[in-house]
C-alpha cells in the first residue's frame, strides 16, 4: 500500500509499504477519499505545530520539550494522528470475530493519508447507504463545528457572529441558522462572503472595508451579539470579537492559535462586559450537557446533520492521492485560495 511521509518540514512524498492483513477484531479498508485539514495537519507539514517542541501532562498543562516529535514521520506509523484524520474507505477484508462491520461497508475513520486502512471494528463509523463519500470526508470538520454549537448553547432568535469563513466557519454559520439564530458572517475574501450569503447569513461583512463592530451594533440595536464564534485563527479577530459581544455574551473559540496569542487584549471589553470565553476544543464536550452527551453521540449527530448542510459548495478542489504532496504545497503557499480540498484514491 501507499502512505504519505514527511521527510522534513515541507518535504512530503508518497512511499510504498507492505499492506497489512486484518487480525481478529480488525478490518482492512481501501480508501475512497479524505479531506485535508488546513489547521493542525498543515502545522505539522510546515513544522510550526507547537506539539513538535512541547509535551502535555495528564492535566493538559504544557512544558517545553525540544524535539518531542521529530521528522521523518509517516501516516501509517503507530501513534501518528496528525497526518490526516478524515478518511472514508470501504471494508475489503474482515478478520475473525468482527461483528459490527462486513465486507462492502463504507466507513468514516479518523486515520491518516494512506490508500489502505487497518482498523479495529470500533475505530470506524459505518455510513448510511447512499452517503456521498466526499461529503462524509468532511465529518471531522462537521463535528468540530457542531461541538462549537453545543458549547455556545444558542437560543432561538439570538444573534450570532462568525469570524472566519473557511470550511469550519461556514459549517458553524449553517448550524447556527438551523438553531434559529440571526447570523452575521465576517471575512475579507469576497468568494467566502458570497458563499456565506448563499448559505443563509443575514449579513456579511468584509472587515477590510467595514467597521465590523459598528455594523454589528447597528444590526443588533446597539446591544451586540449574543454569541460570537472565532474561527479565523487570527488572534486579532479574537480581540475584535470581545468588542462585538453583548454584555454577558458568549465568545466561543474554535481556532487553535498555533503561534500563541501574544497580541490578545483582555483589559477593557472582556472584563467589563463579563464575557464568557469558551475554548471549544474537540477532545471534550460542554460540561453543562452532563451525561446525556458523549463523543459517540456527537459523531453520530454529525453524520445525521450532513443531510441538512450545504456541503458540496464547501469543496473547492479535488486531487488524486498521487498529487497530495503538491496539494499540500499549494495550500501552504496560499491557504486562503481554497476551502475544503478532497483527496481521491
Amino acid at each position: 500500500m501507499n502512505a504519505l511521509r514527511y521527510n522534513a518540514p515541507r518535504q512530503a512524498v508518497i512511499v510504498s509499504v507492505p499492506t497489512p492483513e486484518p487480525n481478529a477484531g480488525q478490518v482492512l479498508c481501501r480508501s475512497i477519499c479524505c479531506s485535508i485539514s488546513a489547521g493542525t495537519e498543515m502545522g505539522f507539514y510546515r513544522g510550526s505545530a507547537p506539539q513538535l517542541n512541547a509535551r502535555s501532562d495528564s492535566h493538559n498543562n504544557f512544558s517545553d520539550a525540544p524535539g518531542a516529535i521529530t521528522y521523518p514521520m509517516q501516516a501509517d506509523n503507530p501513534g501518528v494522528w496528525w497526518m490526516g484524520y478524515a478518511n472514508v474507505s470501504q471494508v475489503i477484508k474482515a478478520g475473525a470475530n468482527v461483528k459490527k462491520l462486513k465486507v462492502g461497508d463504507v466507513v468514516f475513520t479518523q486515520r491518516g493519508h494512506c490508500d489502505h486502512q487497518l482498523l479495529g471494528e470500533n475505530d470506524a463509523v459505518r455510513l448510511p447507504a447512499g452517503t456521498n463519500p466526499e461529503h462524509a470526508s468532511l465529518l471531522a470538520l462537521i463535528e468540530i463545528a457542531f461541538n462549537g454549537i453545543l458549547d455556545a448553547g444558542i437560543r432561538l432568535t439570538e444573534t450570532v457572529v462568525v469570524f472566519g469563513l473557511g470550511p469550519v466557519g461556514q459549517l458553524v454559520l449553517q448550524m447556527a441558522k438551523l438553531s434559529g439564530a440571526r447570523v452575521m458572517a465576517i471575512d475579507a475574501l469576497p468568494r467566502r462572503l458570497a458563499l456565506a450569503k448563499a448559505s443563509g447569513a443575514d449579513l456579511v461583512l468584509n472587515f477590510k472595508e467595514t467597521d465590523v463592530v459598528e455594523a454589528i451594533n447597528e444590526f443588533t440595536g446597539g446591544r451586540g451579539a449574543d454569541v460570537v464564534f472565532e474561527a479565523s485563527g487570527n488572534i486579532s479577530a479574537l480581540t475584535t470579537a470581545t468588542k462585538a459581544c453583548c454584555y454577558n455574551g458568549r465568545l466561543v473559540v474554535i481556532s487553535f492559535y498555533q503561534q500563541g496569542a501574544d497580541s490578545l487584549f483582555l483589559g477593557k471589553e472582556f472584563h467589563h462586559k463579563r464575557l464568557r470565553l469558551i475554548s471549544s476544543q474537540i477532545c471534550g464536550l460542554c460540561p453543562d450537557l452532563g451525561q446525556a452527551w458523549n463523543s459517540s453521540r456527537r459523531l453520530q449527530s454529525a453524520v445525521e446533520l450532513m443531510s441538512q448542510l450545504q456541503i458540496e459548495s464547501l469543496i473547492s478542489s479535488r486531487v488524486p492521492f498521487t498529487a497530495l504532496p503538491d496539494a499540500l504545497a499549494a495550500i501552504d503557499r496560499d491557504p486562503s485560495s481554497c476551502n475544503a480540498v478532497i483527496v481521491k484514491y
